[in-house]
């Protein structure tokens, strides 16, 4: 049984000749959802940072009640094109941080509930301390980048107070203006 919340309905995909009454497909939008399926309440926060040596691009800390699922991940550059790489590291954090510049964190779905983490960007006092482990990537300032997971492999914060997802800048053969989406469901 399938419910459609969005107004989103299944349409039936037939095929044609001999084997048509065998593949006849039933096609789902990905925002359909299945009778019984809870669905998450997504967000995203955006931010224009010039990329240097252990500078925070975008971190999004949680609380104790929720736990960040990090889906998708955006970075391009907007200074003049160089071949300048720069280091990145997505991981999870064990606090804040003090500092930074509180972002909005914008709905997908305008009725959804005001998101619980709370991004943040900018110049820190002291930036947020990652776990040790996580995702390191370089890009090339003349190329733009985008990160999806698969379901069920989304990097995912603790449910503890202040921990979250960060975007890090790690090194950085110059200092290009990186901008950075983070999409994420709690």
């Amino acid at each position: 049984m399938v419910s459609e919340p969005w107004g989103v309905s299944p349409r039936t995909i037939r095929a044609k000749g001999p084997w048509a009454n065998a593949l006849r497909l039933t096609h789902h939008s990905p925002l359909t959802k299945l009778e019984g399926e809870e669905t998450m309440a997504s967000y995203f926060a955006e931010a224009g940072v010039a990329v240097g040596t252990d500078l925070p691009i975008i971190n999004v800390a949680g609380g104790t009640s929720i736990r960040e699922k990090l889906f998708e991940w955006l970075i391009s550059f907007s200074t003049a094109p160089a071949d300048v790489a720069t280091l990145f590291k997505i991981a999870r954090t064990t606090d804040a941080g003090t500092g930074g510049t509180a972002l909005t964190a914008a709905k997908h779905d305008p009725l959804t509930v005001a998101a619980t983490g709370a991004p943040k960007s900018g110049t820190y006092t002291t930036a947020p301390t990652d776990e040790g482990q996580g995702q390191r990537f370089s890009i090339n300032q003349r190329s733009s980048q985008r990160w999806t997971a698969r379901e069920g492999k989304e990097l995912i914060s603790a449910a503890a107070a202040n921990n979250g997802i960060m975007l890090n800048s790690q090194s950085s053969g110059g200092t290009p203006t990186c901008e950075a989406t983070l999409n994420w469901e709690e």
